[in-house]
């Protein structure tokens, strides 16, 4: 019982966030902050018991959203278009990768599997890997390309 009043309390908070954000359209920071901080409270509810697994919970929570941030933000405009071009052309398994001559960045992104959504959009899994300041970052999630033919992220 504890264990999932943790995980609703880590996700009900990265509601929050993303309401108190840009609402015509979540940044890629937002996105990145709180797919990670959801990925990582999942992750820290999984540790421990009681007190124990509520704090592991939150600095999951806490860790993942810095590392996420960290992803949204250093995915620029020329980088997103070599991200959308992946999810759009590359077969499964094939993997796109490239470096960003202004940050010296590096990215990858694999495409891991291919599906209609509910609303009848297409969509692809994808694992993602960039390389910024030495620090290697990687991060799996879900992609769908919208009516306006613009690829979006909805689940890291």
């Amino acid at each position: 019982m504890t264990k999932r009043l943790s995980l609703i309390g880590a996700m009900a908070l990265s509601v929050l966030l993303v309401a108190c954000g840009n609402i015509e359209r979540p940044s890629n920071e937002t996105i990145g902050t709180v797919g990670g901080a959801v990925a990582g409270g999942a992750v820290g509810s999984q540790i421990g018991s009681g007190t124990g697994q509520t704090v592991a919970t939150i600095g999951g929570a806490l860790l993942g959203g810095f590392i996420g941030n960290r992803i949204g933000r250093s995915l620029e405009a020329s980088n997103e278009d070599r991200f959308a071009s992946a999810l759009e052309q590359n077969p499964i398994g094939e993997t796109e990768s490239w470096t960003d001559t202004d940050t010296g960045h590096q990215y990858a992104i694999t495409p891991t599997n291919s599906f209609t959504s509910a609303q009848g959009l297409p969509c692809r899994d994808f694992i993602t890997e960039v390389v910024a300041d030495g620090q290697v970052q990687r991060v799996r999630g879900t992609a769908c390309r919208g009516s306006d033919g613009n690829w979006r992220v909805v689940e890291t």
